[in-house]
């Protein structure tokens, strides 16, 4: 059950940087605190303002920045496991 969550959360922590970059392509509007929110480690996308486009450096940091918030999402669904077995009354996977 938790491998469940875990990936949940995976999946989820990977869906959204992409869903939200193609709303930037496609609207051209710059990220809100609801894109933030949705995508905290996207702060780290700041280094990209040293590099010229196409240079390799940024792809790096794009799939670093997705990389942590695919962690800060598997961290937020086993938070929500545990509360969630602890009203069930068992433990473990």
């Amino acid at each position: 059950m938790f491998m469940r969550f875990a990936f949940i959360g995976a999946t989820l922590g990977l869906i959204i940087p992409i869903v939200l970059l193609l709303k930037v392509q496609v609207t051209g509007e710059a990220f809100g605190v609801i894109e933030v929110l949705a995508w905290p480690s996207s702060f780290s996308l700041i280094a990209n303002e040293a590099y010229q486009d196409g240079d390799p450096m940024i792809w790096f940091n794009m799939a670093v920045s997705i990389f942590i918030n695919m962690v800060w999402y598997i961290a937020l669904a086993s938070i929500i496991f545990t509360f969630s077995s602890l009203g069930k009354g068992h433990r473990g996977a």
